[in-house]
């Protein structure tokens, strides 16, 4: 295990398949920003994902985990939902997923082929 920054460990963002942690750096202290400014932990619940994981998990096959340019964080309180969305995007995070269990940041956008912002929700 290292740290990638103050808040953040490797080991949070491994793929459970492979244990690489292939993040962006970019993206790592993009994070930190938002952590810090929250005042409050952020739990990884999915970083970065190999091909065979995404594909097992049933993740769309041109997944921003798959470059290390999205997280999902566990949430399942409205108050922090609503603050992690909003410093999210204050800190350029224009791609937003919202699930009932937790909150999908993205800045894959256009280096993806994914159009920029957009905000969704998982059913």
């Amino acid at each position: 295990m290292s740290k990638l920054s103050d808040h953040f460990d490797s080991e949070e963002f491994e793929c459970p398949c492979c244990q690489r942690v292939d993040m962006s750096p970019d993206f790592i202290n993009t994070l930190e920003a938002i952590r810090v400014q929250l005042g409050f932990p952020l739990y990884i619940v999915s970083g970065f994902r190999c091909i065979p994981h995404n594909a097992r998990i049933g993740g769309v096959v041109d997944s921003a985990h798959l470059t290390g340019l999205a997280v999902d964080i566990a949430c399942t309180d409205s108050w922090k939902r609503s603050r992690i969305l909003d410093v999210a995007y204050t800190n350029g995070v224009l791609r937003r997923g919202i699930s009932k269990s937790f909150i999908h940041l993205d800045i894959g956008g256009e280096a993806t082929g994914h159009p920029s912002p957009r905000t969704w929700l998982y059913t």
